[in-house]
């Protein structure tokens, strides 16, 4: 993969990864909408989204996760114009995949699992490898 390719799979995955962190703030405020994944006791986002692990100091985890995908929008974008370390890009990705950890540990204690979360799960993770890649493929530093 060429590095403009992987960056436009990053815009991608952080164009998803931003409307799906909003729509899971929006469903955390708002819980006369019933969610589409609210299938059963099981796999049930209104469970996961209002449970204990849902706010970090009072803030939607999911504000947390939009707010780390338009980090991830503007290093993109800032690499198209400047040059960037891909470090950052691995650091950035690393600590998104650290939470995804935390995240589906809380899933388990709770005995259900949301859709939606498992999507930026999947995300993050994915932005991961392609962060990893793009180090692997950047010109040697001499």
């Amino acid at each position: 993969m060429r590095r403009k390719h992987i960056l436009f799979t990053l815009v991608v995955i952080g164009i998803i990864g931003l409307i799906t962190s909003l729509y899971l703030v929006k469903h955390h405020y708002d819980l006369t909408e019933n969610s589409f994944c609210d299938i059963n006791s099981v796999v049930s986002c209104s469970t996961v989204n209002t449970s204990v692990y849902a706010e970090i100091f009072h803030i939607p985890v999911a504000a947390f996760g939009a707010l780390w995908f338009l980090v991830l929008l503007f290093l993109v974008a800032y690499s198209l114009k400047k040059k960037i370390a891909y470090r950052t890009f691995v650091l950035w990705s690393g600590a998104g995949a650290g939470a995804v950890v935390y995240f589906i540990r809380a899933e388990i204690l709770l005995g259900a699992l949301c859709i939606y979360c498992t999507l930026v799960h999947l995300l993050l993770v994915l932005s991961l490898m392609l962060a990893i890649v793009l180090y692997r493929k950047r010109p040697s530093e001499h």
